[in-house]
């Protein structure tokens, strides 16, 4: 992903602190070759460098992200209407 210099955060610090600021998520993962995407709230640990996020059961992303390889975007402020 391009990540512009002026937008691109090099310190794990800043990175956490934008996570429990804008919780709300964009995962990605790719399983048998189709990619997946949901939105989703999570919450970083920034002790044990992980993220953790809840998607519904009835979701059918959720039986397919153990041990696939992820994307996580944060996007900033966000609303719901």
């Amino acid at each position: 992903m391009y990540k512009p210099p002026a937008y691109r955060i090099d310190s794990d610090a800043a990175a956490f602190h934008l996570i429990s600021a804008w919780v709300f998520a964009t995962l990605a993962t790719v399983h048998d070759g189709a990619v997946r995407i949901s939105q989703l709230p999570m919450i970083a640990d920034p002790l044990r460098r992980i993220l953790r996020g809840h998607l519904a059961r009835a979701n059918s992303h959720s039986g397919l992200i153990e041990g696939a390889r992820a994307t996580v975007r944060f996007t900033g402020p966000h609303g719901y209407i």
